[in-house]
């Protein structure tokens, strides 16, 4: 019966593990600094959810079998995005065609009913500033119209359905939908309150080159302004050996040293105010069409400006600093973020190619003097014996003059 403490404490699971996941999103979207994988990982443990929940469906009173698995796709069409509700509904889907039974197409027909609703909800209160929680009560009612799809049911199981188990299936929705939404969008909120203070933020205290986000907002004004074309690449300057070099001047400067790139570059040509950091090691500059024409050479100005002088680091301390630089294109189709990926793949490659080379070179040489201790020590495994000895020299001059 309802009044069973084992179908609370089922409820109750159920219901913790989808609050669990959503106030877990912030925590995830953080680790991986990046909001498409915290969507792609969210829609395949949402969908998990959604598979537990089929296989371990609750039964409240006898004959009353159902789950939950509707709310999982419902969050992530809500507030995950449409990359995170395709996962999950692909593995529900899965599922449910697995499991079977006369209800399937009632199924499915009932998660793709909750989709569409929950993205239709998603796209009209997309531009509030701010989603209360009356609004995702509003959705968890919406949500409900998927009992609708009971009607393609047999005639029998459809009337049983909607006298025994739709209003139960109401009251869940509101309960679980409204709380697991209410706690992902103030995750959400969350989140984007940091990205606005980290925005606010224009120079690294450090170096005082540019974030990247206040450098993507002052070319994004300028370009709009009609003071800056269009960025068609980005010129990469990069301190070669940089742990090496940090471990050759006073602690003070590990922080800094891109700073004195950034001081001597500033003034050089058209955008190098824009300098902004790429990890710790590394000053990317945007690039007119006319300057990308003429990269090359200015690749060439500007390792010569930058290991013309050698940089003073203390009373006592001059070190010349060696870079690579490099002009790489900035297509319109692609964001800052995918360029910048690019560059790191590229430095990538380049230090397994460098590492794959410095191994063949030292294979290589370790081998040409194997084969220059074999010629100096010809005799060293030669027979003792007389007859032997013959033997073993007469094989040995045959094998000179084949080398001969």
């Amino acid at each position: 019966m309802l009044s069973s403490a084992t179908v609370w404490f089922d409820l109750i699971g159920s219901l913790s593990l989808i609050f669990l996941l959503s106030m877990t999103y912030g925590h995830i979207q953080r680790l991986f600094l990046s909001q498409y994988y915290a969507e792609l990982l969210m829609g395949l443990a949402f969908g998990g959810v959604a598979w537990v929940q089929m296989n371990m469906p609750l039964e409240p009173m006898e004959g009353l079998i159902f789950d939950l698995r509707n709310v999982p796709l419902a969050l992530c069409a809500a507030f995950l995005g449409w990359r995170a509700s395709l996962i999950c509904f692909l593995i529900a889907a899965g599922t449910r065609f697995q499991i079977g039974g006369i209800g399937l197409p009632s199924a499915i027909l009932a998660m793709l009913i909750v989709w569409c609703v929950a993205a239709c909800w998603a796209k009209v209160t997309r531009s509030y500033s701010n989603r209360k929680l009356h609004h995702v009560f509003v959705l968890s009612v919406l949500v409900s119209a998927h009992l609708n799809a009971a009607w393609i049911l047999p005639a029998d199981a459809r009337d049983w359905f909607l006298t025994n188990a739709s209003f139960p299936f109401v009251i869940l929705n509101a309960i679980s939908i409204t709380l697991g939404g209410y706690l992902i969008n103030a995750e959400q909120k969350r989140i984007a309150k940091e990205g606005r203070i980290a925005a606010s933020i224009m120079n690294d205290p450090d170096h005082g080159a540019w974030t990247k986000p206040a450098f993507e907002r002052e070319v994004k004004l300028r370009v709009n302004a009609g003071t800056m074309e269009t960025p068609a690449g980005l010129l990469i300057v990069r301190i070669r050996h940089s742990n090496f070099l940090y471990s050759m001047v006073p602690n003070f400067w590990h922080d800094k040293i891109l700073g004195l790139l950034h001081m001597r570059l500033k003034d050089a040509y058209q955008n190098a105010d824009l300098a902004f950091s790429i990890g710790a090691s590394s000053l990317a500059i945007p690039l007119s069409s006319d300057q990308y024409l003429h990269k090359n050479e200015l690749e060439q100005t500007t390792k010569r400006l930058m290991e013309s002088d050698k940089f003073q680091f203390s009373a006592d301390m001059k070190k010349l600093i060696i870079v690579d630089v490099e002009a790489i294109e900035w297509p319109v189709d692609q964001t800052l973020d995918e360029v910048i990926e690019r560059v790191k793949s590229g430095v990538l490659k380049n230090r397994q190619a460098h590492q794959s080379a410095t191994i063949t070179g030292e294979s290589h040489e370790r081998l040409t003097k194997n084969k220059s201790r074999a010629k100096v020590r010809p005799g060293k495994n030669l027979p003792r014996t007389n007859n032997e000895a013959l033997f073993g020299k007469a094989a040995f001059l045959m094998n000179l003059n084949c080398v001969s």
